[in-house]
Formats: C-alpha cells, sequence, structure tokens
C-alpha cells in the first residue's frame, strides 16, 4: 500500500488479530514523519529521529497513532495476515452533567 495519511481522522488505529511473525515476509507497517524538510538543517547526530519508523506486526498488536503521520506497507508475502484498521473520530462535544 503506498503512502497516505487519513484527512479529517484524528488518530488511527490497527488491530493485527493474526500475524505468523515466523513466516510472514515483508508487511512491515513505516510511519513517516509529515513535516516535509524537517530534517533540514540538524546535524548528523539528529537525523535519526527524522527516519522512518518500520513495525513488523505480530499476533495481538494494536497500534494507534495520529491520522496526519504518512504511513505504507511495505508488500507482504505469506498466506494469512488479519488486521482491522479503524478511523477513531472524536465528535467535539463536551458532556454537560445536567444530561447525566
Amino acid at each position: 500500500m503506498q503512502s497516505h495519511n487519513h484527512s479529517g481522522s484524528p488518530f488511527i488505529s490497527v488491530f493485527y488479530i493474526y500475524a505468523d511473525d515466523e513466516k510472514d515476509v515483508g508487511g512491515e507497517l513505516i510511519l513517516n514523519d509529515p513535516r516535509t524538510n524537517a530534517n533540514r538543517g540538524y546535524s548528523e547526530d539528529f537525523q535519526k529521529i527524522f527516519q522512518s519508523i518500520k513495525h513488523k506486526p505480530i499476533t495481538g498488536d494494536v497500534l494507534v497513532f495520529p491520522g496526519y503521520v504518512y504511513h505504507a506497507v511495505n508488500p507482504f508475502m505469506s498466506n494469512l495476515r488479519v488486521a482491522i484498521p479503524v478511523d477513531l473520530f472524536l465528535d467535539g462535544k463536551e458532556e454537560d452533567s445536567d444530561d447525566i
């Protein structure tokens, strides 16, 4: 899957119901810093903090990250992986104690 983000969704979550980590090849989730040229002007000592984060899923993993973060999935070569991605939205309404 190509790099993308989820416009309008404050948070994204992925629940890996089944990921056979011993037989899976590829399929890593890659999270990228959405700030273009954020690393510009920093010395080599700081470049590591701007690198992409790669996560190799295992069964039971739950990841939650901001919806503006660009992410992609490397090509996956195995028999089966079951993942549930969910966009998490906030309604922005505050509860009034009189309504409870």
